[in-house]
């Protein structure tokens, strides 16, 4: 996978997770095999659009892309995957924009399989550069698919109001910068935690 510099946003910032996820075939098809898709409001609760909380990490970086989670309406069973995902991206957005992999507490909602490698070399290259990403994310979630102790996640991830920024704060071109990013996620319950096992971009559209 592109591992360049010139990220479309987090296009290529996506694809360097993925290289340090593993595969999960099995358990992907498993969770979607089961029930998926939007759920009916009858069985459902709705969430309200918020910013979503900082890395619990005590003393942790402060980070300078926002992310927030649109509404969709969710069962009690769905949500946790769901919140877990938007755990991630908060913590990624955490990593990107202060170049703090290790403060970002990226790695505590991973499985240790997927670990954060990925992610470490895009920080690292980042802080190369004296670049950092800022704005804001939306985690627009599609649909959430259970199977015990796996469940897969489908979401786009807005990205319009990113944008990558120089030592200066001043925005740095992306050319092709994709937008919206389809990304489906594998997760697994570990430990009384649902952990992101697993990430793929496409397979839907947005």
């Amino acid at each position: 996978m592109r591992a360049t510099m010139a990220l479309a946003a987090l296009t290529t910032a996506a694809a360097l997770v993925l290289a340090g996820c593993g595969s999960a075939p099995d358990r992907h098809a498993a969770a979607k095999a089961s029930a998926s898709a939007r759920p009916s409001a009858s069985a459902s609760r709705a969430k309200p659009a918020s910013p979503s909380p900082a890395p619990t990490r005590s003393g942790g970086p402060r980070s300078l892309l926002a992310v927030s989670e649109a509404p969709i309406e969710l069962s009690e069973t769905q949500q946790p995957p769901a919140d877990a995902v938007v755990a991630y991206w908060t913590r990624y957005g955490t990593a990107v924009s202060t170049r703090d992999l290790q403060g970002s507490g990226l790695a505590e909602v991973v499985t240790s399989k997927t670990g954060v490698a990925g992610t470490g070399k895009l920080v690292d290259a980042l802080a190369a550069k004296n670049q950092r990403y800022r704005g804001k994310l939306v985690v627009n979630i599609r649909s959430v698919g259970m199977g015990g102790d796996t469940a897969t996640v489908d979401a786009c991830i807005d990205q319009s109001r990113s944008r990558l920024t120089d030592a200066n704060g001043n925005k740095v071109a992306e050319p092709g910068k994709q937008n919206i990013l389809p990304i489906a996620h594998t997760l697994v319950h570990e430990h009384g935690h649902w952990l992101i096992d697993r990430i793929q971009q496409g397979g839907f559209t947005c």
